[in-house]
């Protein structure tokens, strides 16, 4: 008889006459090889895209706070100039009153 290749999940082949297949413990045994070895793999990349993603949100919450702070920086300076204009004004509008109370008079 023709051997079969039976391909199994961890990329090998079984290679065999039709008459002489592997049992059915010997194929459980082989097929939950490679899921622990999945399984492994999949917790190390577990912890590397949990250890990228909180250095990436580390990243954002630092860059988040400096522009925040920026911010209040550039806010705090436009408040003190718009008190500033206010002063400014107030003191143009005495004047003006004042000059125009001065041209009344005359």
């Amino acid at each position: 008889m023709k051997p079969v290749m039976a391909p199994l999940s961890d990329g090998l082949s079984y290679s065999s006459s039709e008459t002489s297949l592997p049992d059915m413990e010997e194929l459980t045994t082989i097929a939950r090889r490679p899921r622990a070895d999945l399984s492994a793999k999949w917790s190390e990349g577990s912890r590397v895209m949990k250890g990228t993603l909180t250095a990436l949100l580390d990243d954002l919450r630092r860059n988040l706070a400096a522009d925040l702070n920026s911010f209040k920086a550039e806010i705090s300076g436009v408040s003190r100039r718009l008190h500033d204009a206010e002063i400014t004004t107030a003191a143009h509008e005495t004047r003006l009153n004042n000059m125009e109370q001065e041209i009344c008079e005359m």
